[in-house]
């Protein structure tokens, strides 16, 4: 088989598991059948790992089945200047979650299940990090990275691109938020992220906001355990 005649099938196994793969994930270990055998720990760590092994493939599928660069979904240099671009953007992205998820919660009747608190108060810390951690980089790898490039390159249509990531990263979070939290921080950021990627076409800068974004759920959690 060519590689003319690989690629395109490559592509779209490697768009399906951009797209859906983590949707799946999130849904199954959710079930309440799966929660009452297994402690969050565990459930936890399992939804790590298969984000993991999802990016994971999806490199290996750029890199093995398109055979082509890791640059062709944004993984590149960065430059110091880039970088600290980055660690601005994300220090006061970080800043706007809690004045965002304040504003929604006087809209939308707040849930405590779900929400940014029930998740330091019951995940520990060192999950907490693991989890910022994997979510900033695969999540950066699965929707925007590999799903705005390829579906921008099959469609020519750049803003198609943009709302597909969108959406393919809003459906998860559906799924174990409360509704204020995936409104007020997680459909803006999505958004944000998204048009970041655009703007720049550098995961690395991507994953640097992104981590940053998330990380203050990890202090947050310190201060909850020193209280």
């Amino acid at each position: 088989m060519s590689t003319s005649t690989k690629k395109p099938s490559a592509s779209k196994i490697g768009l399906i598991l951009s797209l859906v793969g983590y949707l799946i994930v999130a849904v199954i270990l959710n079930l309440p059948q799966l929660k009452a055998i297994f402690p969050l720990y565990i459930t936890t760590l399992l939804g790590f790992l298969l984000a993991w092994i999802l990016a994971g493939i999806v490199v290996f599928i750029v890199v093995r089945g398109e055979n082509r660069p890791l640059t062709s979904i944004g993984i590149k240099t960065i430059t110091v200047k880039e970088m600290l671009l980055a660690i601005l953007f994300g220090i006061i992205l970080s800043l706007s979650v809690p004045v965002l998820t304040m504003i929604a919660s006087q809209i939308i009747p707040n849930s405590q299940e779900g929400s940014i608190s029930t998740v330091t108060d019951n995940v520990p810390v060192i999950l907490l990090l693991l989890g910022v951690l994997t979510a900033g980089i695969t999540e950066e790898i699965l929707y925007r990275g590999y799903s705005i490039e390829r579906i921008t390159e099959i469609t020519g249509n750049q803003w198609l691109a943009f709302f597909t990531s969108v959406i393919a990263f809003v459906l998860p979070h559906v799924i174990g938020w409360n509704l204020t939290h995936v409104i007020a921080v997680v459909i803006p950021l999505g958004f944000v992220l998204s048009g970041l990627y655009i703007w720049k076409r550098n995961l690395i800068f991507n994953m640097i906001v992104h981590i940053l974004i998330d990380l203050p759920l990890v202090f947050i959690a310190l201060a909850s355990n020193q209280n």
